[in-house]
């Protein structure tokens, strides 16, 4: 939330999906604040493509979800890719059997890169190493 915020995102849409609901809660908290708006829908599907429709009109957009999220946005982000339509999609991982809990960093990395349709290229921004990611 805090790197959406520096970078002058403006819209944030996604499905509350724990532990991406943060990063809605700070953008909704601190919207008029920052001139940005949090758009609470009705799935993920809805929320990736409300993203890439704010990035038709030029505002620096971002979808926020988890892991199991992600794999309902792969074709509004695809059509994202073959519009040259920027958009940033914060993933936020939790374990699961359905998650890639038990896969090895490497196969979280490459569903994440790979698993996109069309010919645009994509950058995957990961912390140097998986731990970074643990609360304490």
């Amino acid at each position: 939330a805090m790197g959406a915020r520096g970078a002058g995102c403006r819209f944030v849409s996604g499905y509350p999906m724990t532990p991406a609901s943060s990063v809605m809660e700070f953008i909704a908290n601190q919207g008029m604040a920052l001139g940005a708006v949090a758009v609470h829908v009705e799935d993920e599907i809805a929320g990736m493509n409300m993203a890439v429709g704010a990035g038709f009109t030029g505002a620096r957009a971002m979808v926020a979800t988890s892991g199991g999220g992600f794999a309902l946005m792969v074709e509004a982000l695809a059509l994202a890719g073959m519009t040259e339509t920027p958009v940033a999609v914060f993933i936020a991982q939790r374990p699961g059997p359905a998650t890639a809990a038990r896969c090895p960093w490497s196969t979280f990395t490459a569903t994440r890169r790979w698993c996109l349709t069309s010919s645009a290229r994509y950058t995957v921004a990961l912390p140097p190493r998986p731990s970074w990611h643990r609360i304490t």
